[in-house]
């Protein structure tokens, strides 16, 4: 599986960032549950990736705000409070530390 996502696809690299920005939580979905849709996706979308961009620190960095970006974003708007203050937050949390919130 890896080899097919390591290969240079522009197509499937617009699907996958489209699925990403598109993902949304459905009213009855956990939040776990959600989270571990778009972590299937961030993986497949990162075996993309050129390997020295990955493990640049500067890259790192850009990828757990952008996982808290997208995670928040897709939230169900019941959650809109504990999203507004996380935004709210300085520095920023990672995803994995306002799962639990």
């Amino acid at each position: 599986m890896a080899t097919m996502y390591l290969q240079k696809n522009t197509t499937h690299h617009f699907q996958l960032e489209d699925e990403i920005c598109n993902l949304k939580q459905f009213a009855n979905q956990g939040i776990s549950d959600f989270f571990s849709q778009l972590e299937v996706k961030w993986e497949q979308y990162y075996l993309m990736l050129p390997e020295a961009l990955i493990a640049s620190a500067d890259f790192k960095k850009y990828i757990e705000e952008n996982k808290l970006f997208y995670f928040l974003h897709g939230l169900h708007d019941d959650f809109e409070y504990i999203r507004c203050n996380i935004w709210n937050r300085t520095p920023l949390p990672t995803v994995a530390a306002v799962i639990p919130e």
